[in-house]
C-alpha cells in the first residue's frame, strides 16, 4: 500500500477538509501499489504572508500504476506526479463558460478560475526555481488541478460541458485525478507520466515535497515568510563564487532583509560544498536563527553560526590566552589586545572558505582586523547597517562598498515604513528606506498601558494571520530588567500573558522551545537584544525612556548635545523596525516622545490610532 501522508495545518479549513477527501480516495486506490505520496494544504509561498498562495499541492512516486487510457493512450504508468490543486465550492448555478475558461461566480461577478489555477502553477514554478532546491534537482513538470467540491459531475457536464479538462468534481475518483494530471503530458501508447524526469529519485521527490511541509511540522507564519524570502533569487549575494574581493559589503538601513540575504548566502555556498560561518553579536538573534532553520532540516545545508565574542574567545583559547576564570566584560578586550600582538605566530583559525558577518558596522576595529587578518584568503562577507549602533559610536570600515544600498524594506508592511520615516523626520533624520507593493497595510497603536485586553486582542490578530506566540515579541528598558530577568513577568503571568523571558542570559543561549509554542508564550527582550530580530506584532514598552533614562546606549560620551540626541534618534529607530505587521508604542502620557507620537497620530489617523486607559 502507498503511504500516503495529509500534512496537517493545525487550523480547520476547506484546503484541510479537501486534503483529507483526497488522501481517503487515494488510500483505497492504491492499496495494492507501493510508492509515496505528499498532500498539502494551505500552501504559502509569499513574503506578505496573511494569505495562502496555493490552496493544495499532491506530489509523488508510485511503482507499477498503469491507467488503461488517458487521452485516448493506452497503457499509461504513472511514474512521479506534481500537482496544484485549486479548490472552489461552487454548486453548478454558480459556475459559468468562457471558452475554455471556467468562471465561478462571487458576489461582485466572476472570477477565472483557469486563470488563478494557471497562476497557482506559475507561481510554485517560481519558488521551487529558488535557491532552496538543489541544483541536481530539476524543477519538475507541475500540472495544475481544479476540483469542484460542490458539483458532481452530471451538474458540471450539463452546465459547462469542458469534459476532459484539469477540471474535477465532487465524485471524481483517485483515478480521475491522475488521469486529469496525464491529460497534461504528451503521451504515446505505453508511455509513462514523469513529473521529475531522469533525476527524479526517490530521494530528489521527498525533498521537494519536505520544502512545503514545514507549516504542517509547526513553523508559523513569521518562520515561512522568512523561509520564502530565503527561496527568493533577487540577491546579490547569489553569485559570489564570481566575485574575487576579499570583503564583500551588503549595505542598508534596517528592515532591507541583510540577515536573510547573509543567510541565504551562506546557504547557497554551503550547498556548492564550501565550509562556511555565520556571526553575530547578538546571541538572541542566534536563537531565532536557529528556530528558523530547524523547521528546514531536512531541506536547509548547515552552516555554523556563532556570536563574534564566543568565535574570538575560542581563537584565544587556541592561542592559550583565554583563562576560565576570565570575564567577558571585564577581560574581552585586554585578551584580545594580547592576540592582536601575537596572532602571526598563532594559526589558531578554523577553517572556513566564507565568513558571513551581521551588523558588522557595529564590530570594533579589532575584532574585524582580527577576523581580516585570519581570513586575509578566504573570503569574507558582511551586512553593514550604516548607521545601526549597539556597541559604539563609530562605523567600523571593513573596505569600499562595492555592491548597490539597499533601500526597499522587506520586512515591515508599509504603513509601518511610512511611520518610520515619518517618526525619523520629526527628529531630524533622514531614514533612507522604501516600502514595497507586495506589503502593504499595517498599523501602530500608541497607548500609555498594554493590558491583557490588548494583548487578548493582538494575540487573536495575530492567530487569524497564521502566527503564534512567537510572533509576538515585547521589548522592554533596561530599567525594567534590574533583577536580570524581566522585572513584570511576573504581573504579566498572572494577567494571562504568557512571556519566554530573553531578558535571561541563560534564555538566549538556548532554542525557543516546543515547550514554549505549547504555553503560548511570547517572546521578551531588551531593546539592546532586538537587532536583526522581527515578529509579526512588536510592542516596545516605556519606548520614551530610550530618549531619557541613562542606558549602556545613551552616548553619553558624545560631549555635544545635539549630537548625542541624533544617535539616539538613530537608535530609536531599530525597536520600530522590528514589527511586521503591527507596532505598539508604550509611553508615558505627557512626555516628549508622546506628544510627538500623538502629533503624527492626527497626521495619519487612518494607520496610526491612540488607546488610552
Amino acid at each position: 500500500m502507498a503511504d500516503v501522508y495529509l500534512h496537517k495545518i493545525g487550523t480547520a479549513s476547506s484546503e484541510m477538509e479537501a486534503a483529507a477527501s483526497l488522501k481517503q480516495l487515494l488510500d483505497v486506490e492504491l492499496a495494492d501499489i507501493d510508492g509515496r505520496v505528499w498532500i498539502v494544504p494551505s500552501i504559502d509561498i509569499h513574503p506578505a504572508t496573511g494569505r495562502h498562495d496555493v490552496d493544495l499541492i499532491m506530489i509523488g512516486y508510485l511503482k507499477d500504476y498503469y491507467i488503461d487510457d488517458i487521452a485516448g493512450k493506452c497503457n499509461i504508468d504513472i511514474k512521479s506526479f506534481f500537482a496544484t490543486i485549486e479548490i472552489k465550492s461552487h454548486s453548478g448555478v454558480g459556475l459559468k463558460r468562457s471558452g475554455t475558461h471556467l468562471l465561478v461566480k462571487y458576489p461582485d461577478g466572476y472570477e477565472d478560475v483557469t486563470m488563478q489555477s494557471n497562476d497557482q502553477n506559475s507561481s510554485i514554478r517560481r519558488f521551487l526555481s529558488g535557491p532552496l532546491q538543489q541544483e541536481s534537482i530539476r524543477v519538475p513538470f507541475i500540472s495544475n488541478l481544479i476540483w469542484l467540491r460542490g458539483t458532481d459531475w452530471n451538474d458540471f457536464n450539463e452546465e459547462i460541458g469542458l469534459v476532459d479538462s484539469n477540471i474535477l468534481v465532487s465524485d471524481s475518483t483517485a483515478k480521475d485525478f491522475f488521469v486529469a494530471i496525464g491529460r497534461q503530458y504528451s503521451l504515446v501508447d505505453n508511455g509513462y507520466v514523469n513529473a521529475f524526469g531522469k533525476f527524479g529519485t526517490e530521494e530528489a521527490i521527498e525533498y521537494t515535497a519536505n520544502i512545503f511541509c514545514a507549516k504542517s511540522n509547526g513553523a508559523d507564519t513569521m518562520t515561512l515568510r522568512r523561509i520564502n524570502i530565503l527561496n527568493t533569487n533577487n540577491n546579490a549575494l547569489l553569485d559570489l563564487e564570481k566575485d574575487c574581493s576579499s570583503v564583500i559589503i551588503l549595505s542598508g538601513h534596517a528592515g532591507t532583509g541583510k540577515t536573510v540575504m547573509l543567510m541565504q548566502g551562506a546557504i547557497n555556498m554551503t550547498k556548492k560544498g564550501y565550509k562556511c560561518l555565520f556571526l553575530t553579536y547578538n546571541r538572541a538573534l542566534i536563537a531565532d536563527l536557529k528556530h528558523t532553520m530547524r523547521f528546514f532540516g531536512k531541506i536547509l545545508p548547515v552552516f555554523d553560526i556563532d556570536s563574534m565574542s564566543s568565535f574570538m574567545i575560542g581563537l584565544m583559547r587556541k592561542a592559550g590566552i583565554w583563562k576560565n576564570t576570565f570575564d567577558i566584560k571585564s577581560d574581552f578586550d585586554q585578551s584580545l589586545a594580547v592576540l592582536m600582538k601575537v596572532k602571526e605566530s598563532k594559526d589558531i583559525a578554523p577553517v572556513y572558505d566564507y565568513i558571513f558577518v551581521d551588523e558588522a558596522q557595529d564590530w570594533k576595529t579589532n575584532e574585524a582586523e582580527m577576523l581580516k587578518y585570519y581570513y586575509r584568503d578566504k573570503h569574507i562577507v558582511i551586512a553593514d547597517g550604516i548607521d545601526q549602533f549597539m556597541k559604539t559610536s563609530e562605523h567600523t570600515y571593513w573596505g569600499p562598498i562595492a555592491l548597490p544600498k539597499l533601500k526597499q524594506c522587506l520586512r515591515q508592511r508599509s504603513n509601518l515604513v511610512s511611520f518610520a520615516k515619518i517618526f525619523a523626520s520629526k527628529l531630524g533624520v533622514y531614514w533612507d528606506v522604501d516600502s514595497t507593493r507586495s506589503l502593504p497595510g499595517g498599523k501602530v497603536i500608541i497607548t500609555n498601558a498594554y493590558d491583557q485586553n490588548l494583548h487578548e486582542r493582538l494575540f487573536h490578530e495575530a492567530v487569524q494571520h497564521g502566527c503564534s506566540a512567537y510572533d509576538l515579541m515585547l521589548l522592554v528598558p533596561n530599567s525594567l530588567t534590574k533583577t536580570g530577568h524581566f522585572d513584570l513577568i511576573d504581573a504579566y503571568n498572572a494577567q494571562g500573558i504568557h512571556l519566554y523571558d530573553g531578558v535571561d542570559s541563560a534564555n538566549r543561549d538556548s532554542l525557543y522551545s516546543d515547550v514554549n509554542y505549547k504555553n503560548k508564550e511570547c517572546r521578551v527582550y531588551t531593546y539592546e537584544s532586538c537587532r536583526g530580530l522581527e515578529a509579526w506584532i512588536t510592542v516596545c514598552l516605556r519606548f520614551d525612556e530610550l530618549f531619557t533614562e541613562p542606558h549602556p546606549h545613551d552616548y553619553h560620551e558624545i560631549p555635544f548635545s545635539p549630537a548625542r540626541q541624533y544617535m539616539l534618534s538613530l537608535w530609536s529607530l531599530i525597536p520600530l523596525t522590528r514589527a511586521v505587521d503591527t507596532l505598539v508604542l508604550g509611553v508615558q502620557k505627557g512626555s516628549t516622545i508622546d506628544t510627538i507620537l500623538r502629533e503624527i497620530a492626527r497626521e495619519n489617523p487612518d494607520f496610526v490610532t491612540i488607546e488610552e486607559k
